[in-house]
């Protein structure tokens, strides 16, 4: 199966985050339950889930999970919820509420501007 350019941007930009809060050697740590893990085992969870909405590539919507707490415990939000709100502040945690209500068409151009942007973020942190 052919992956859609919006899934393969995803795919860099997940890998992006996923390096960003990585430490020297690899590992990083779950924000809702502080498993250690490599970054390749690493999951990117949605804080506000929407697959269609304005905030799937809103850096601050996304962070470092183990598949458990993203998968198994639907994101394990109360502890996902006091992480945001120490790390953001009650402000952005409503606005991402509000931009997850909206929907938005990603244009190719941007998908690529964004694919080149995160590609290149990638080797940097390599």
């Amino acid at each position: 199966m052919k992956k859609s350019l919006r899934q393969k941007t995803w795919d860099d930009f997940s890998k992006m985050r996923r390096l960003e809060e990585a430490d020297w050697r690899g590992n990083c740590v779950c924000v809702t339950c502080g498993k250690q893990m490599h970054h390749k085992e690493a999951q990117m969870g949605h804080f506000v889930a929407g697959r269609h909405s304005s905030t799937l590539f809103d850096r601050r919507n996304s962070h470092v999970q183990c598949m458990h707490c993203n998968v198994f415990k639907h994101g394990n939000l109360i502890p996902y919820y006091e992480f945001m709100l120490k790390t953001y502040g009650q402000e952005v945690i409503d606005e991402l509420k509000r931009k997850n209500n909206e929907t938005y068409k990603y244009k190719k151009s941007e998908l690529e501007y964004m694919r080149k942007t995160f590609k290149a973020k990638i080797k940097e942190l390599i």
